[in-house]
């Protein structure tokens, strides 16, 4: 069975896998092994920001994803994937991406993924942008729940927990 865990930075967060482990932003920070790291911002965004600890970034040597070729690491020495976005939306029939977590989750259950696990992306927050962002992720672990992939939410964390228990 294909499994992957995607790892974000939040408290329920584990460096303990015997998985593929995918990551976006700064996971590279921490993490033991990472063998994918996502970024899904805008061109301009990723250029202004600071990305420290690039050199642990080589040494963990994941392949990085991207929805395009971002200049700041075009010549870094890492393999670019480029997300298949068209073929994604193609296929599941939606636009409803709303942070890179709905991105990593779509993109594993286009690549059949049978298990996934959601670590460290935790959503203690209940306001604005971030309420939006926990939207697009509830969406696409309602897809794969659909397609009958196996979701492993930690519990510690907020995602598909209700406030009225």
């Amino acid at each position: 069975m294909k499994e992957v865990v995607i790892l974000g930075c939040g408290h329920s967060r584990r460096n303990d896998f015997d998985c593929e482990v995918w990551g976006c932003n700064f996971v590279y920070e921490f993490v033991n092994r990472l063998d994918k790291l996502f970024f899904t911002d805008e061109i301009e965004e990723v250029e202004k920001c600071d990305y420290p600890y690039l050199e642990r970034l080589k040494r963990l040597n994941p392949i990085l994803v991207f929805p395009t070729v971002y200049p700041k690491f075009k010549d870094f020495g890492l393999n670019i994937e480029l997300y298949p976005i068209d073929s994604i939306k193609k296929r599941f029939k939606t636009e409803f991406f709303s942070n890179t977590i709905s991105y990593m989750i779509a993109y594993a259950l286009y690549h059949d993924y049978r298990k996934i696990g959601l670590y460290g992306i935790d959503y203690d927050w209940h306001e604005g942008t971030e309420k939006k962002e926990e939207a697009g992720t509830d969406f696409w672990i309602g897809v794969a729940l659909g397609m009958r992939v196996t979701v492993v939410i930690p519990e510690d964390s907020m995602i598909g927990k209700t406030f009225n228990r």
